[in-house]
């Protein structure tokens, strides 16, 4: 689609998370934007601060469920240390839906080292996740 074309701006809303720099304030959360197609409803998550859960279900139009695509930007902490909780919710939202044995609920994208934070994130909280998430580390 071209920039300016009447589909891409029907069917792609911009859902503001956070919009702060590293620390959060009573007014302003950290960083994670989500990307809506509202034709289908499928959303997309680019970057994910503490809080991003508690953010996204403050606003109608935000559906964590319909979440399955995940993108960090860097390995900051105010772009990260929120997908722990943020995956925690989501598969708890999931709970109950029939999928089949090679759905993959969410793919992830970022820098190196993300598979091995929430790996170790998860892990260490006990959190038993019955989703599948597919990590994809991009060398850039």
């Amino acid at each position: 689609a071209v920039s300016g074309s009447p589909y891409l701006t029907r069917c792609m809303d911009i859902i503001f998370l956070g919009t702060g720099s590293a620390f959060p304030t009573p007014k302003r959360a950290v960083s994670g934007m989500i990307l809506r197609n509202s034709a289908t409803n499928v959303q997309w998550l680019f970057d994910c601060g503490e809080g991003s859960q508690v953010q996204a279900q403050k606003i109608p139009e935000a559906r964590i469920k319909r979440i399955t695509r995940i993108f960090i930007t860097h390995m900051h902490g105010d772009h990260v240390y929120g997908l722990p909780g943020l995956m925690a919710t989501l598969a708890h939202r999931m709970q109950g839906e029939e999928r089949g044995p090679d759905d993959v609920d969410v793919e992830i994208y970022g820098p190196q080292g993300l598979r091995r934070y929430l790996r170790l994130a998860l892990s260490l909280a006990w959190a038993l996740l019955d989703i599948t998430y597919t990590v994809h580390e991009l060398m850039f």
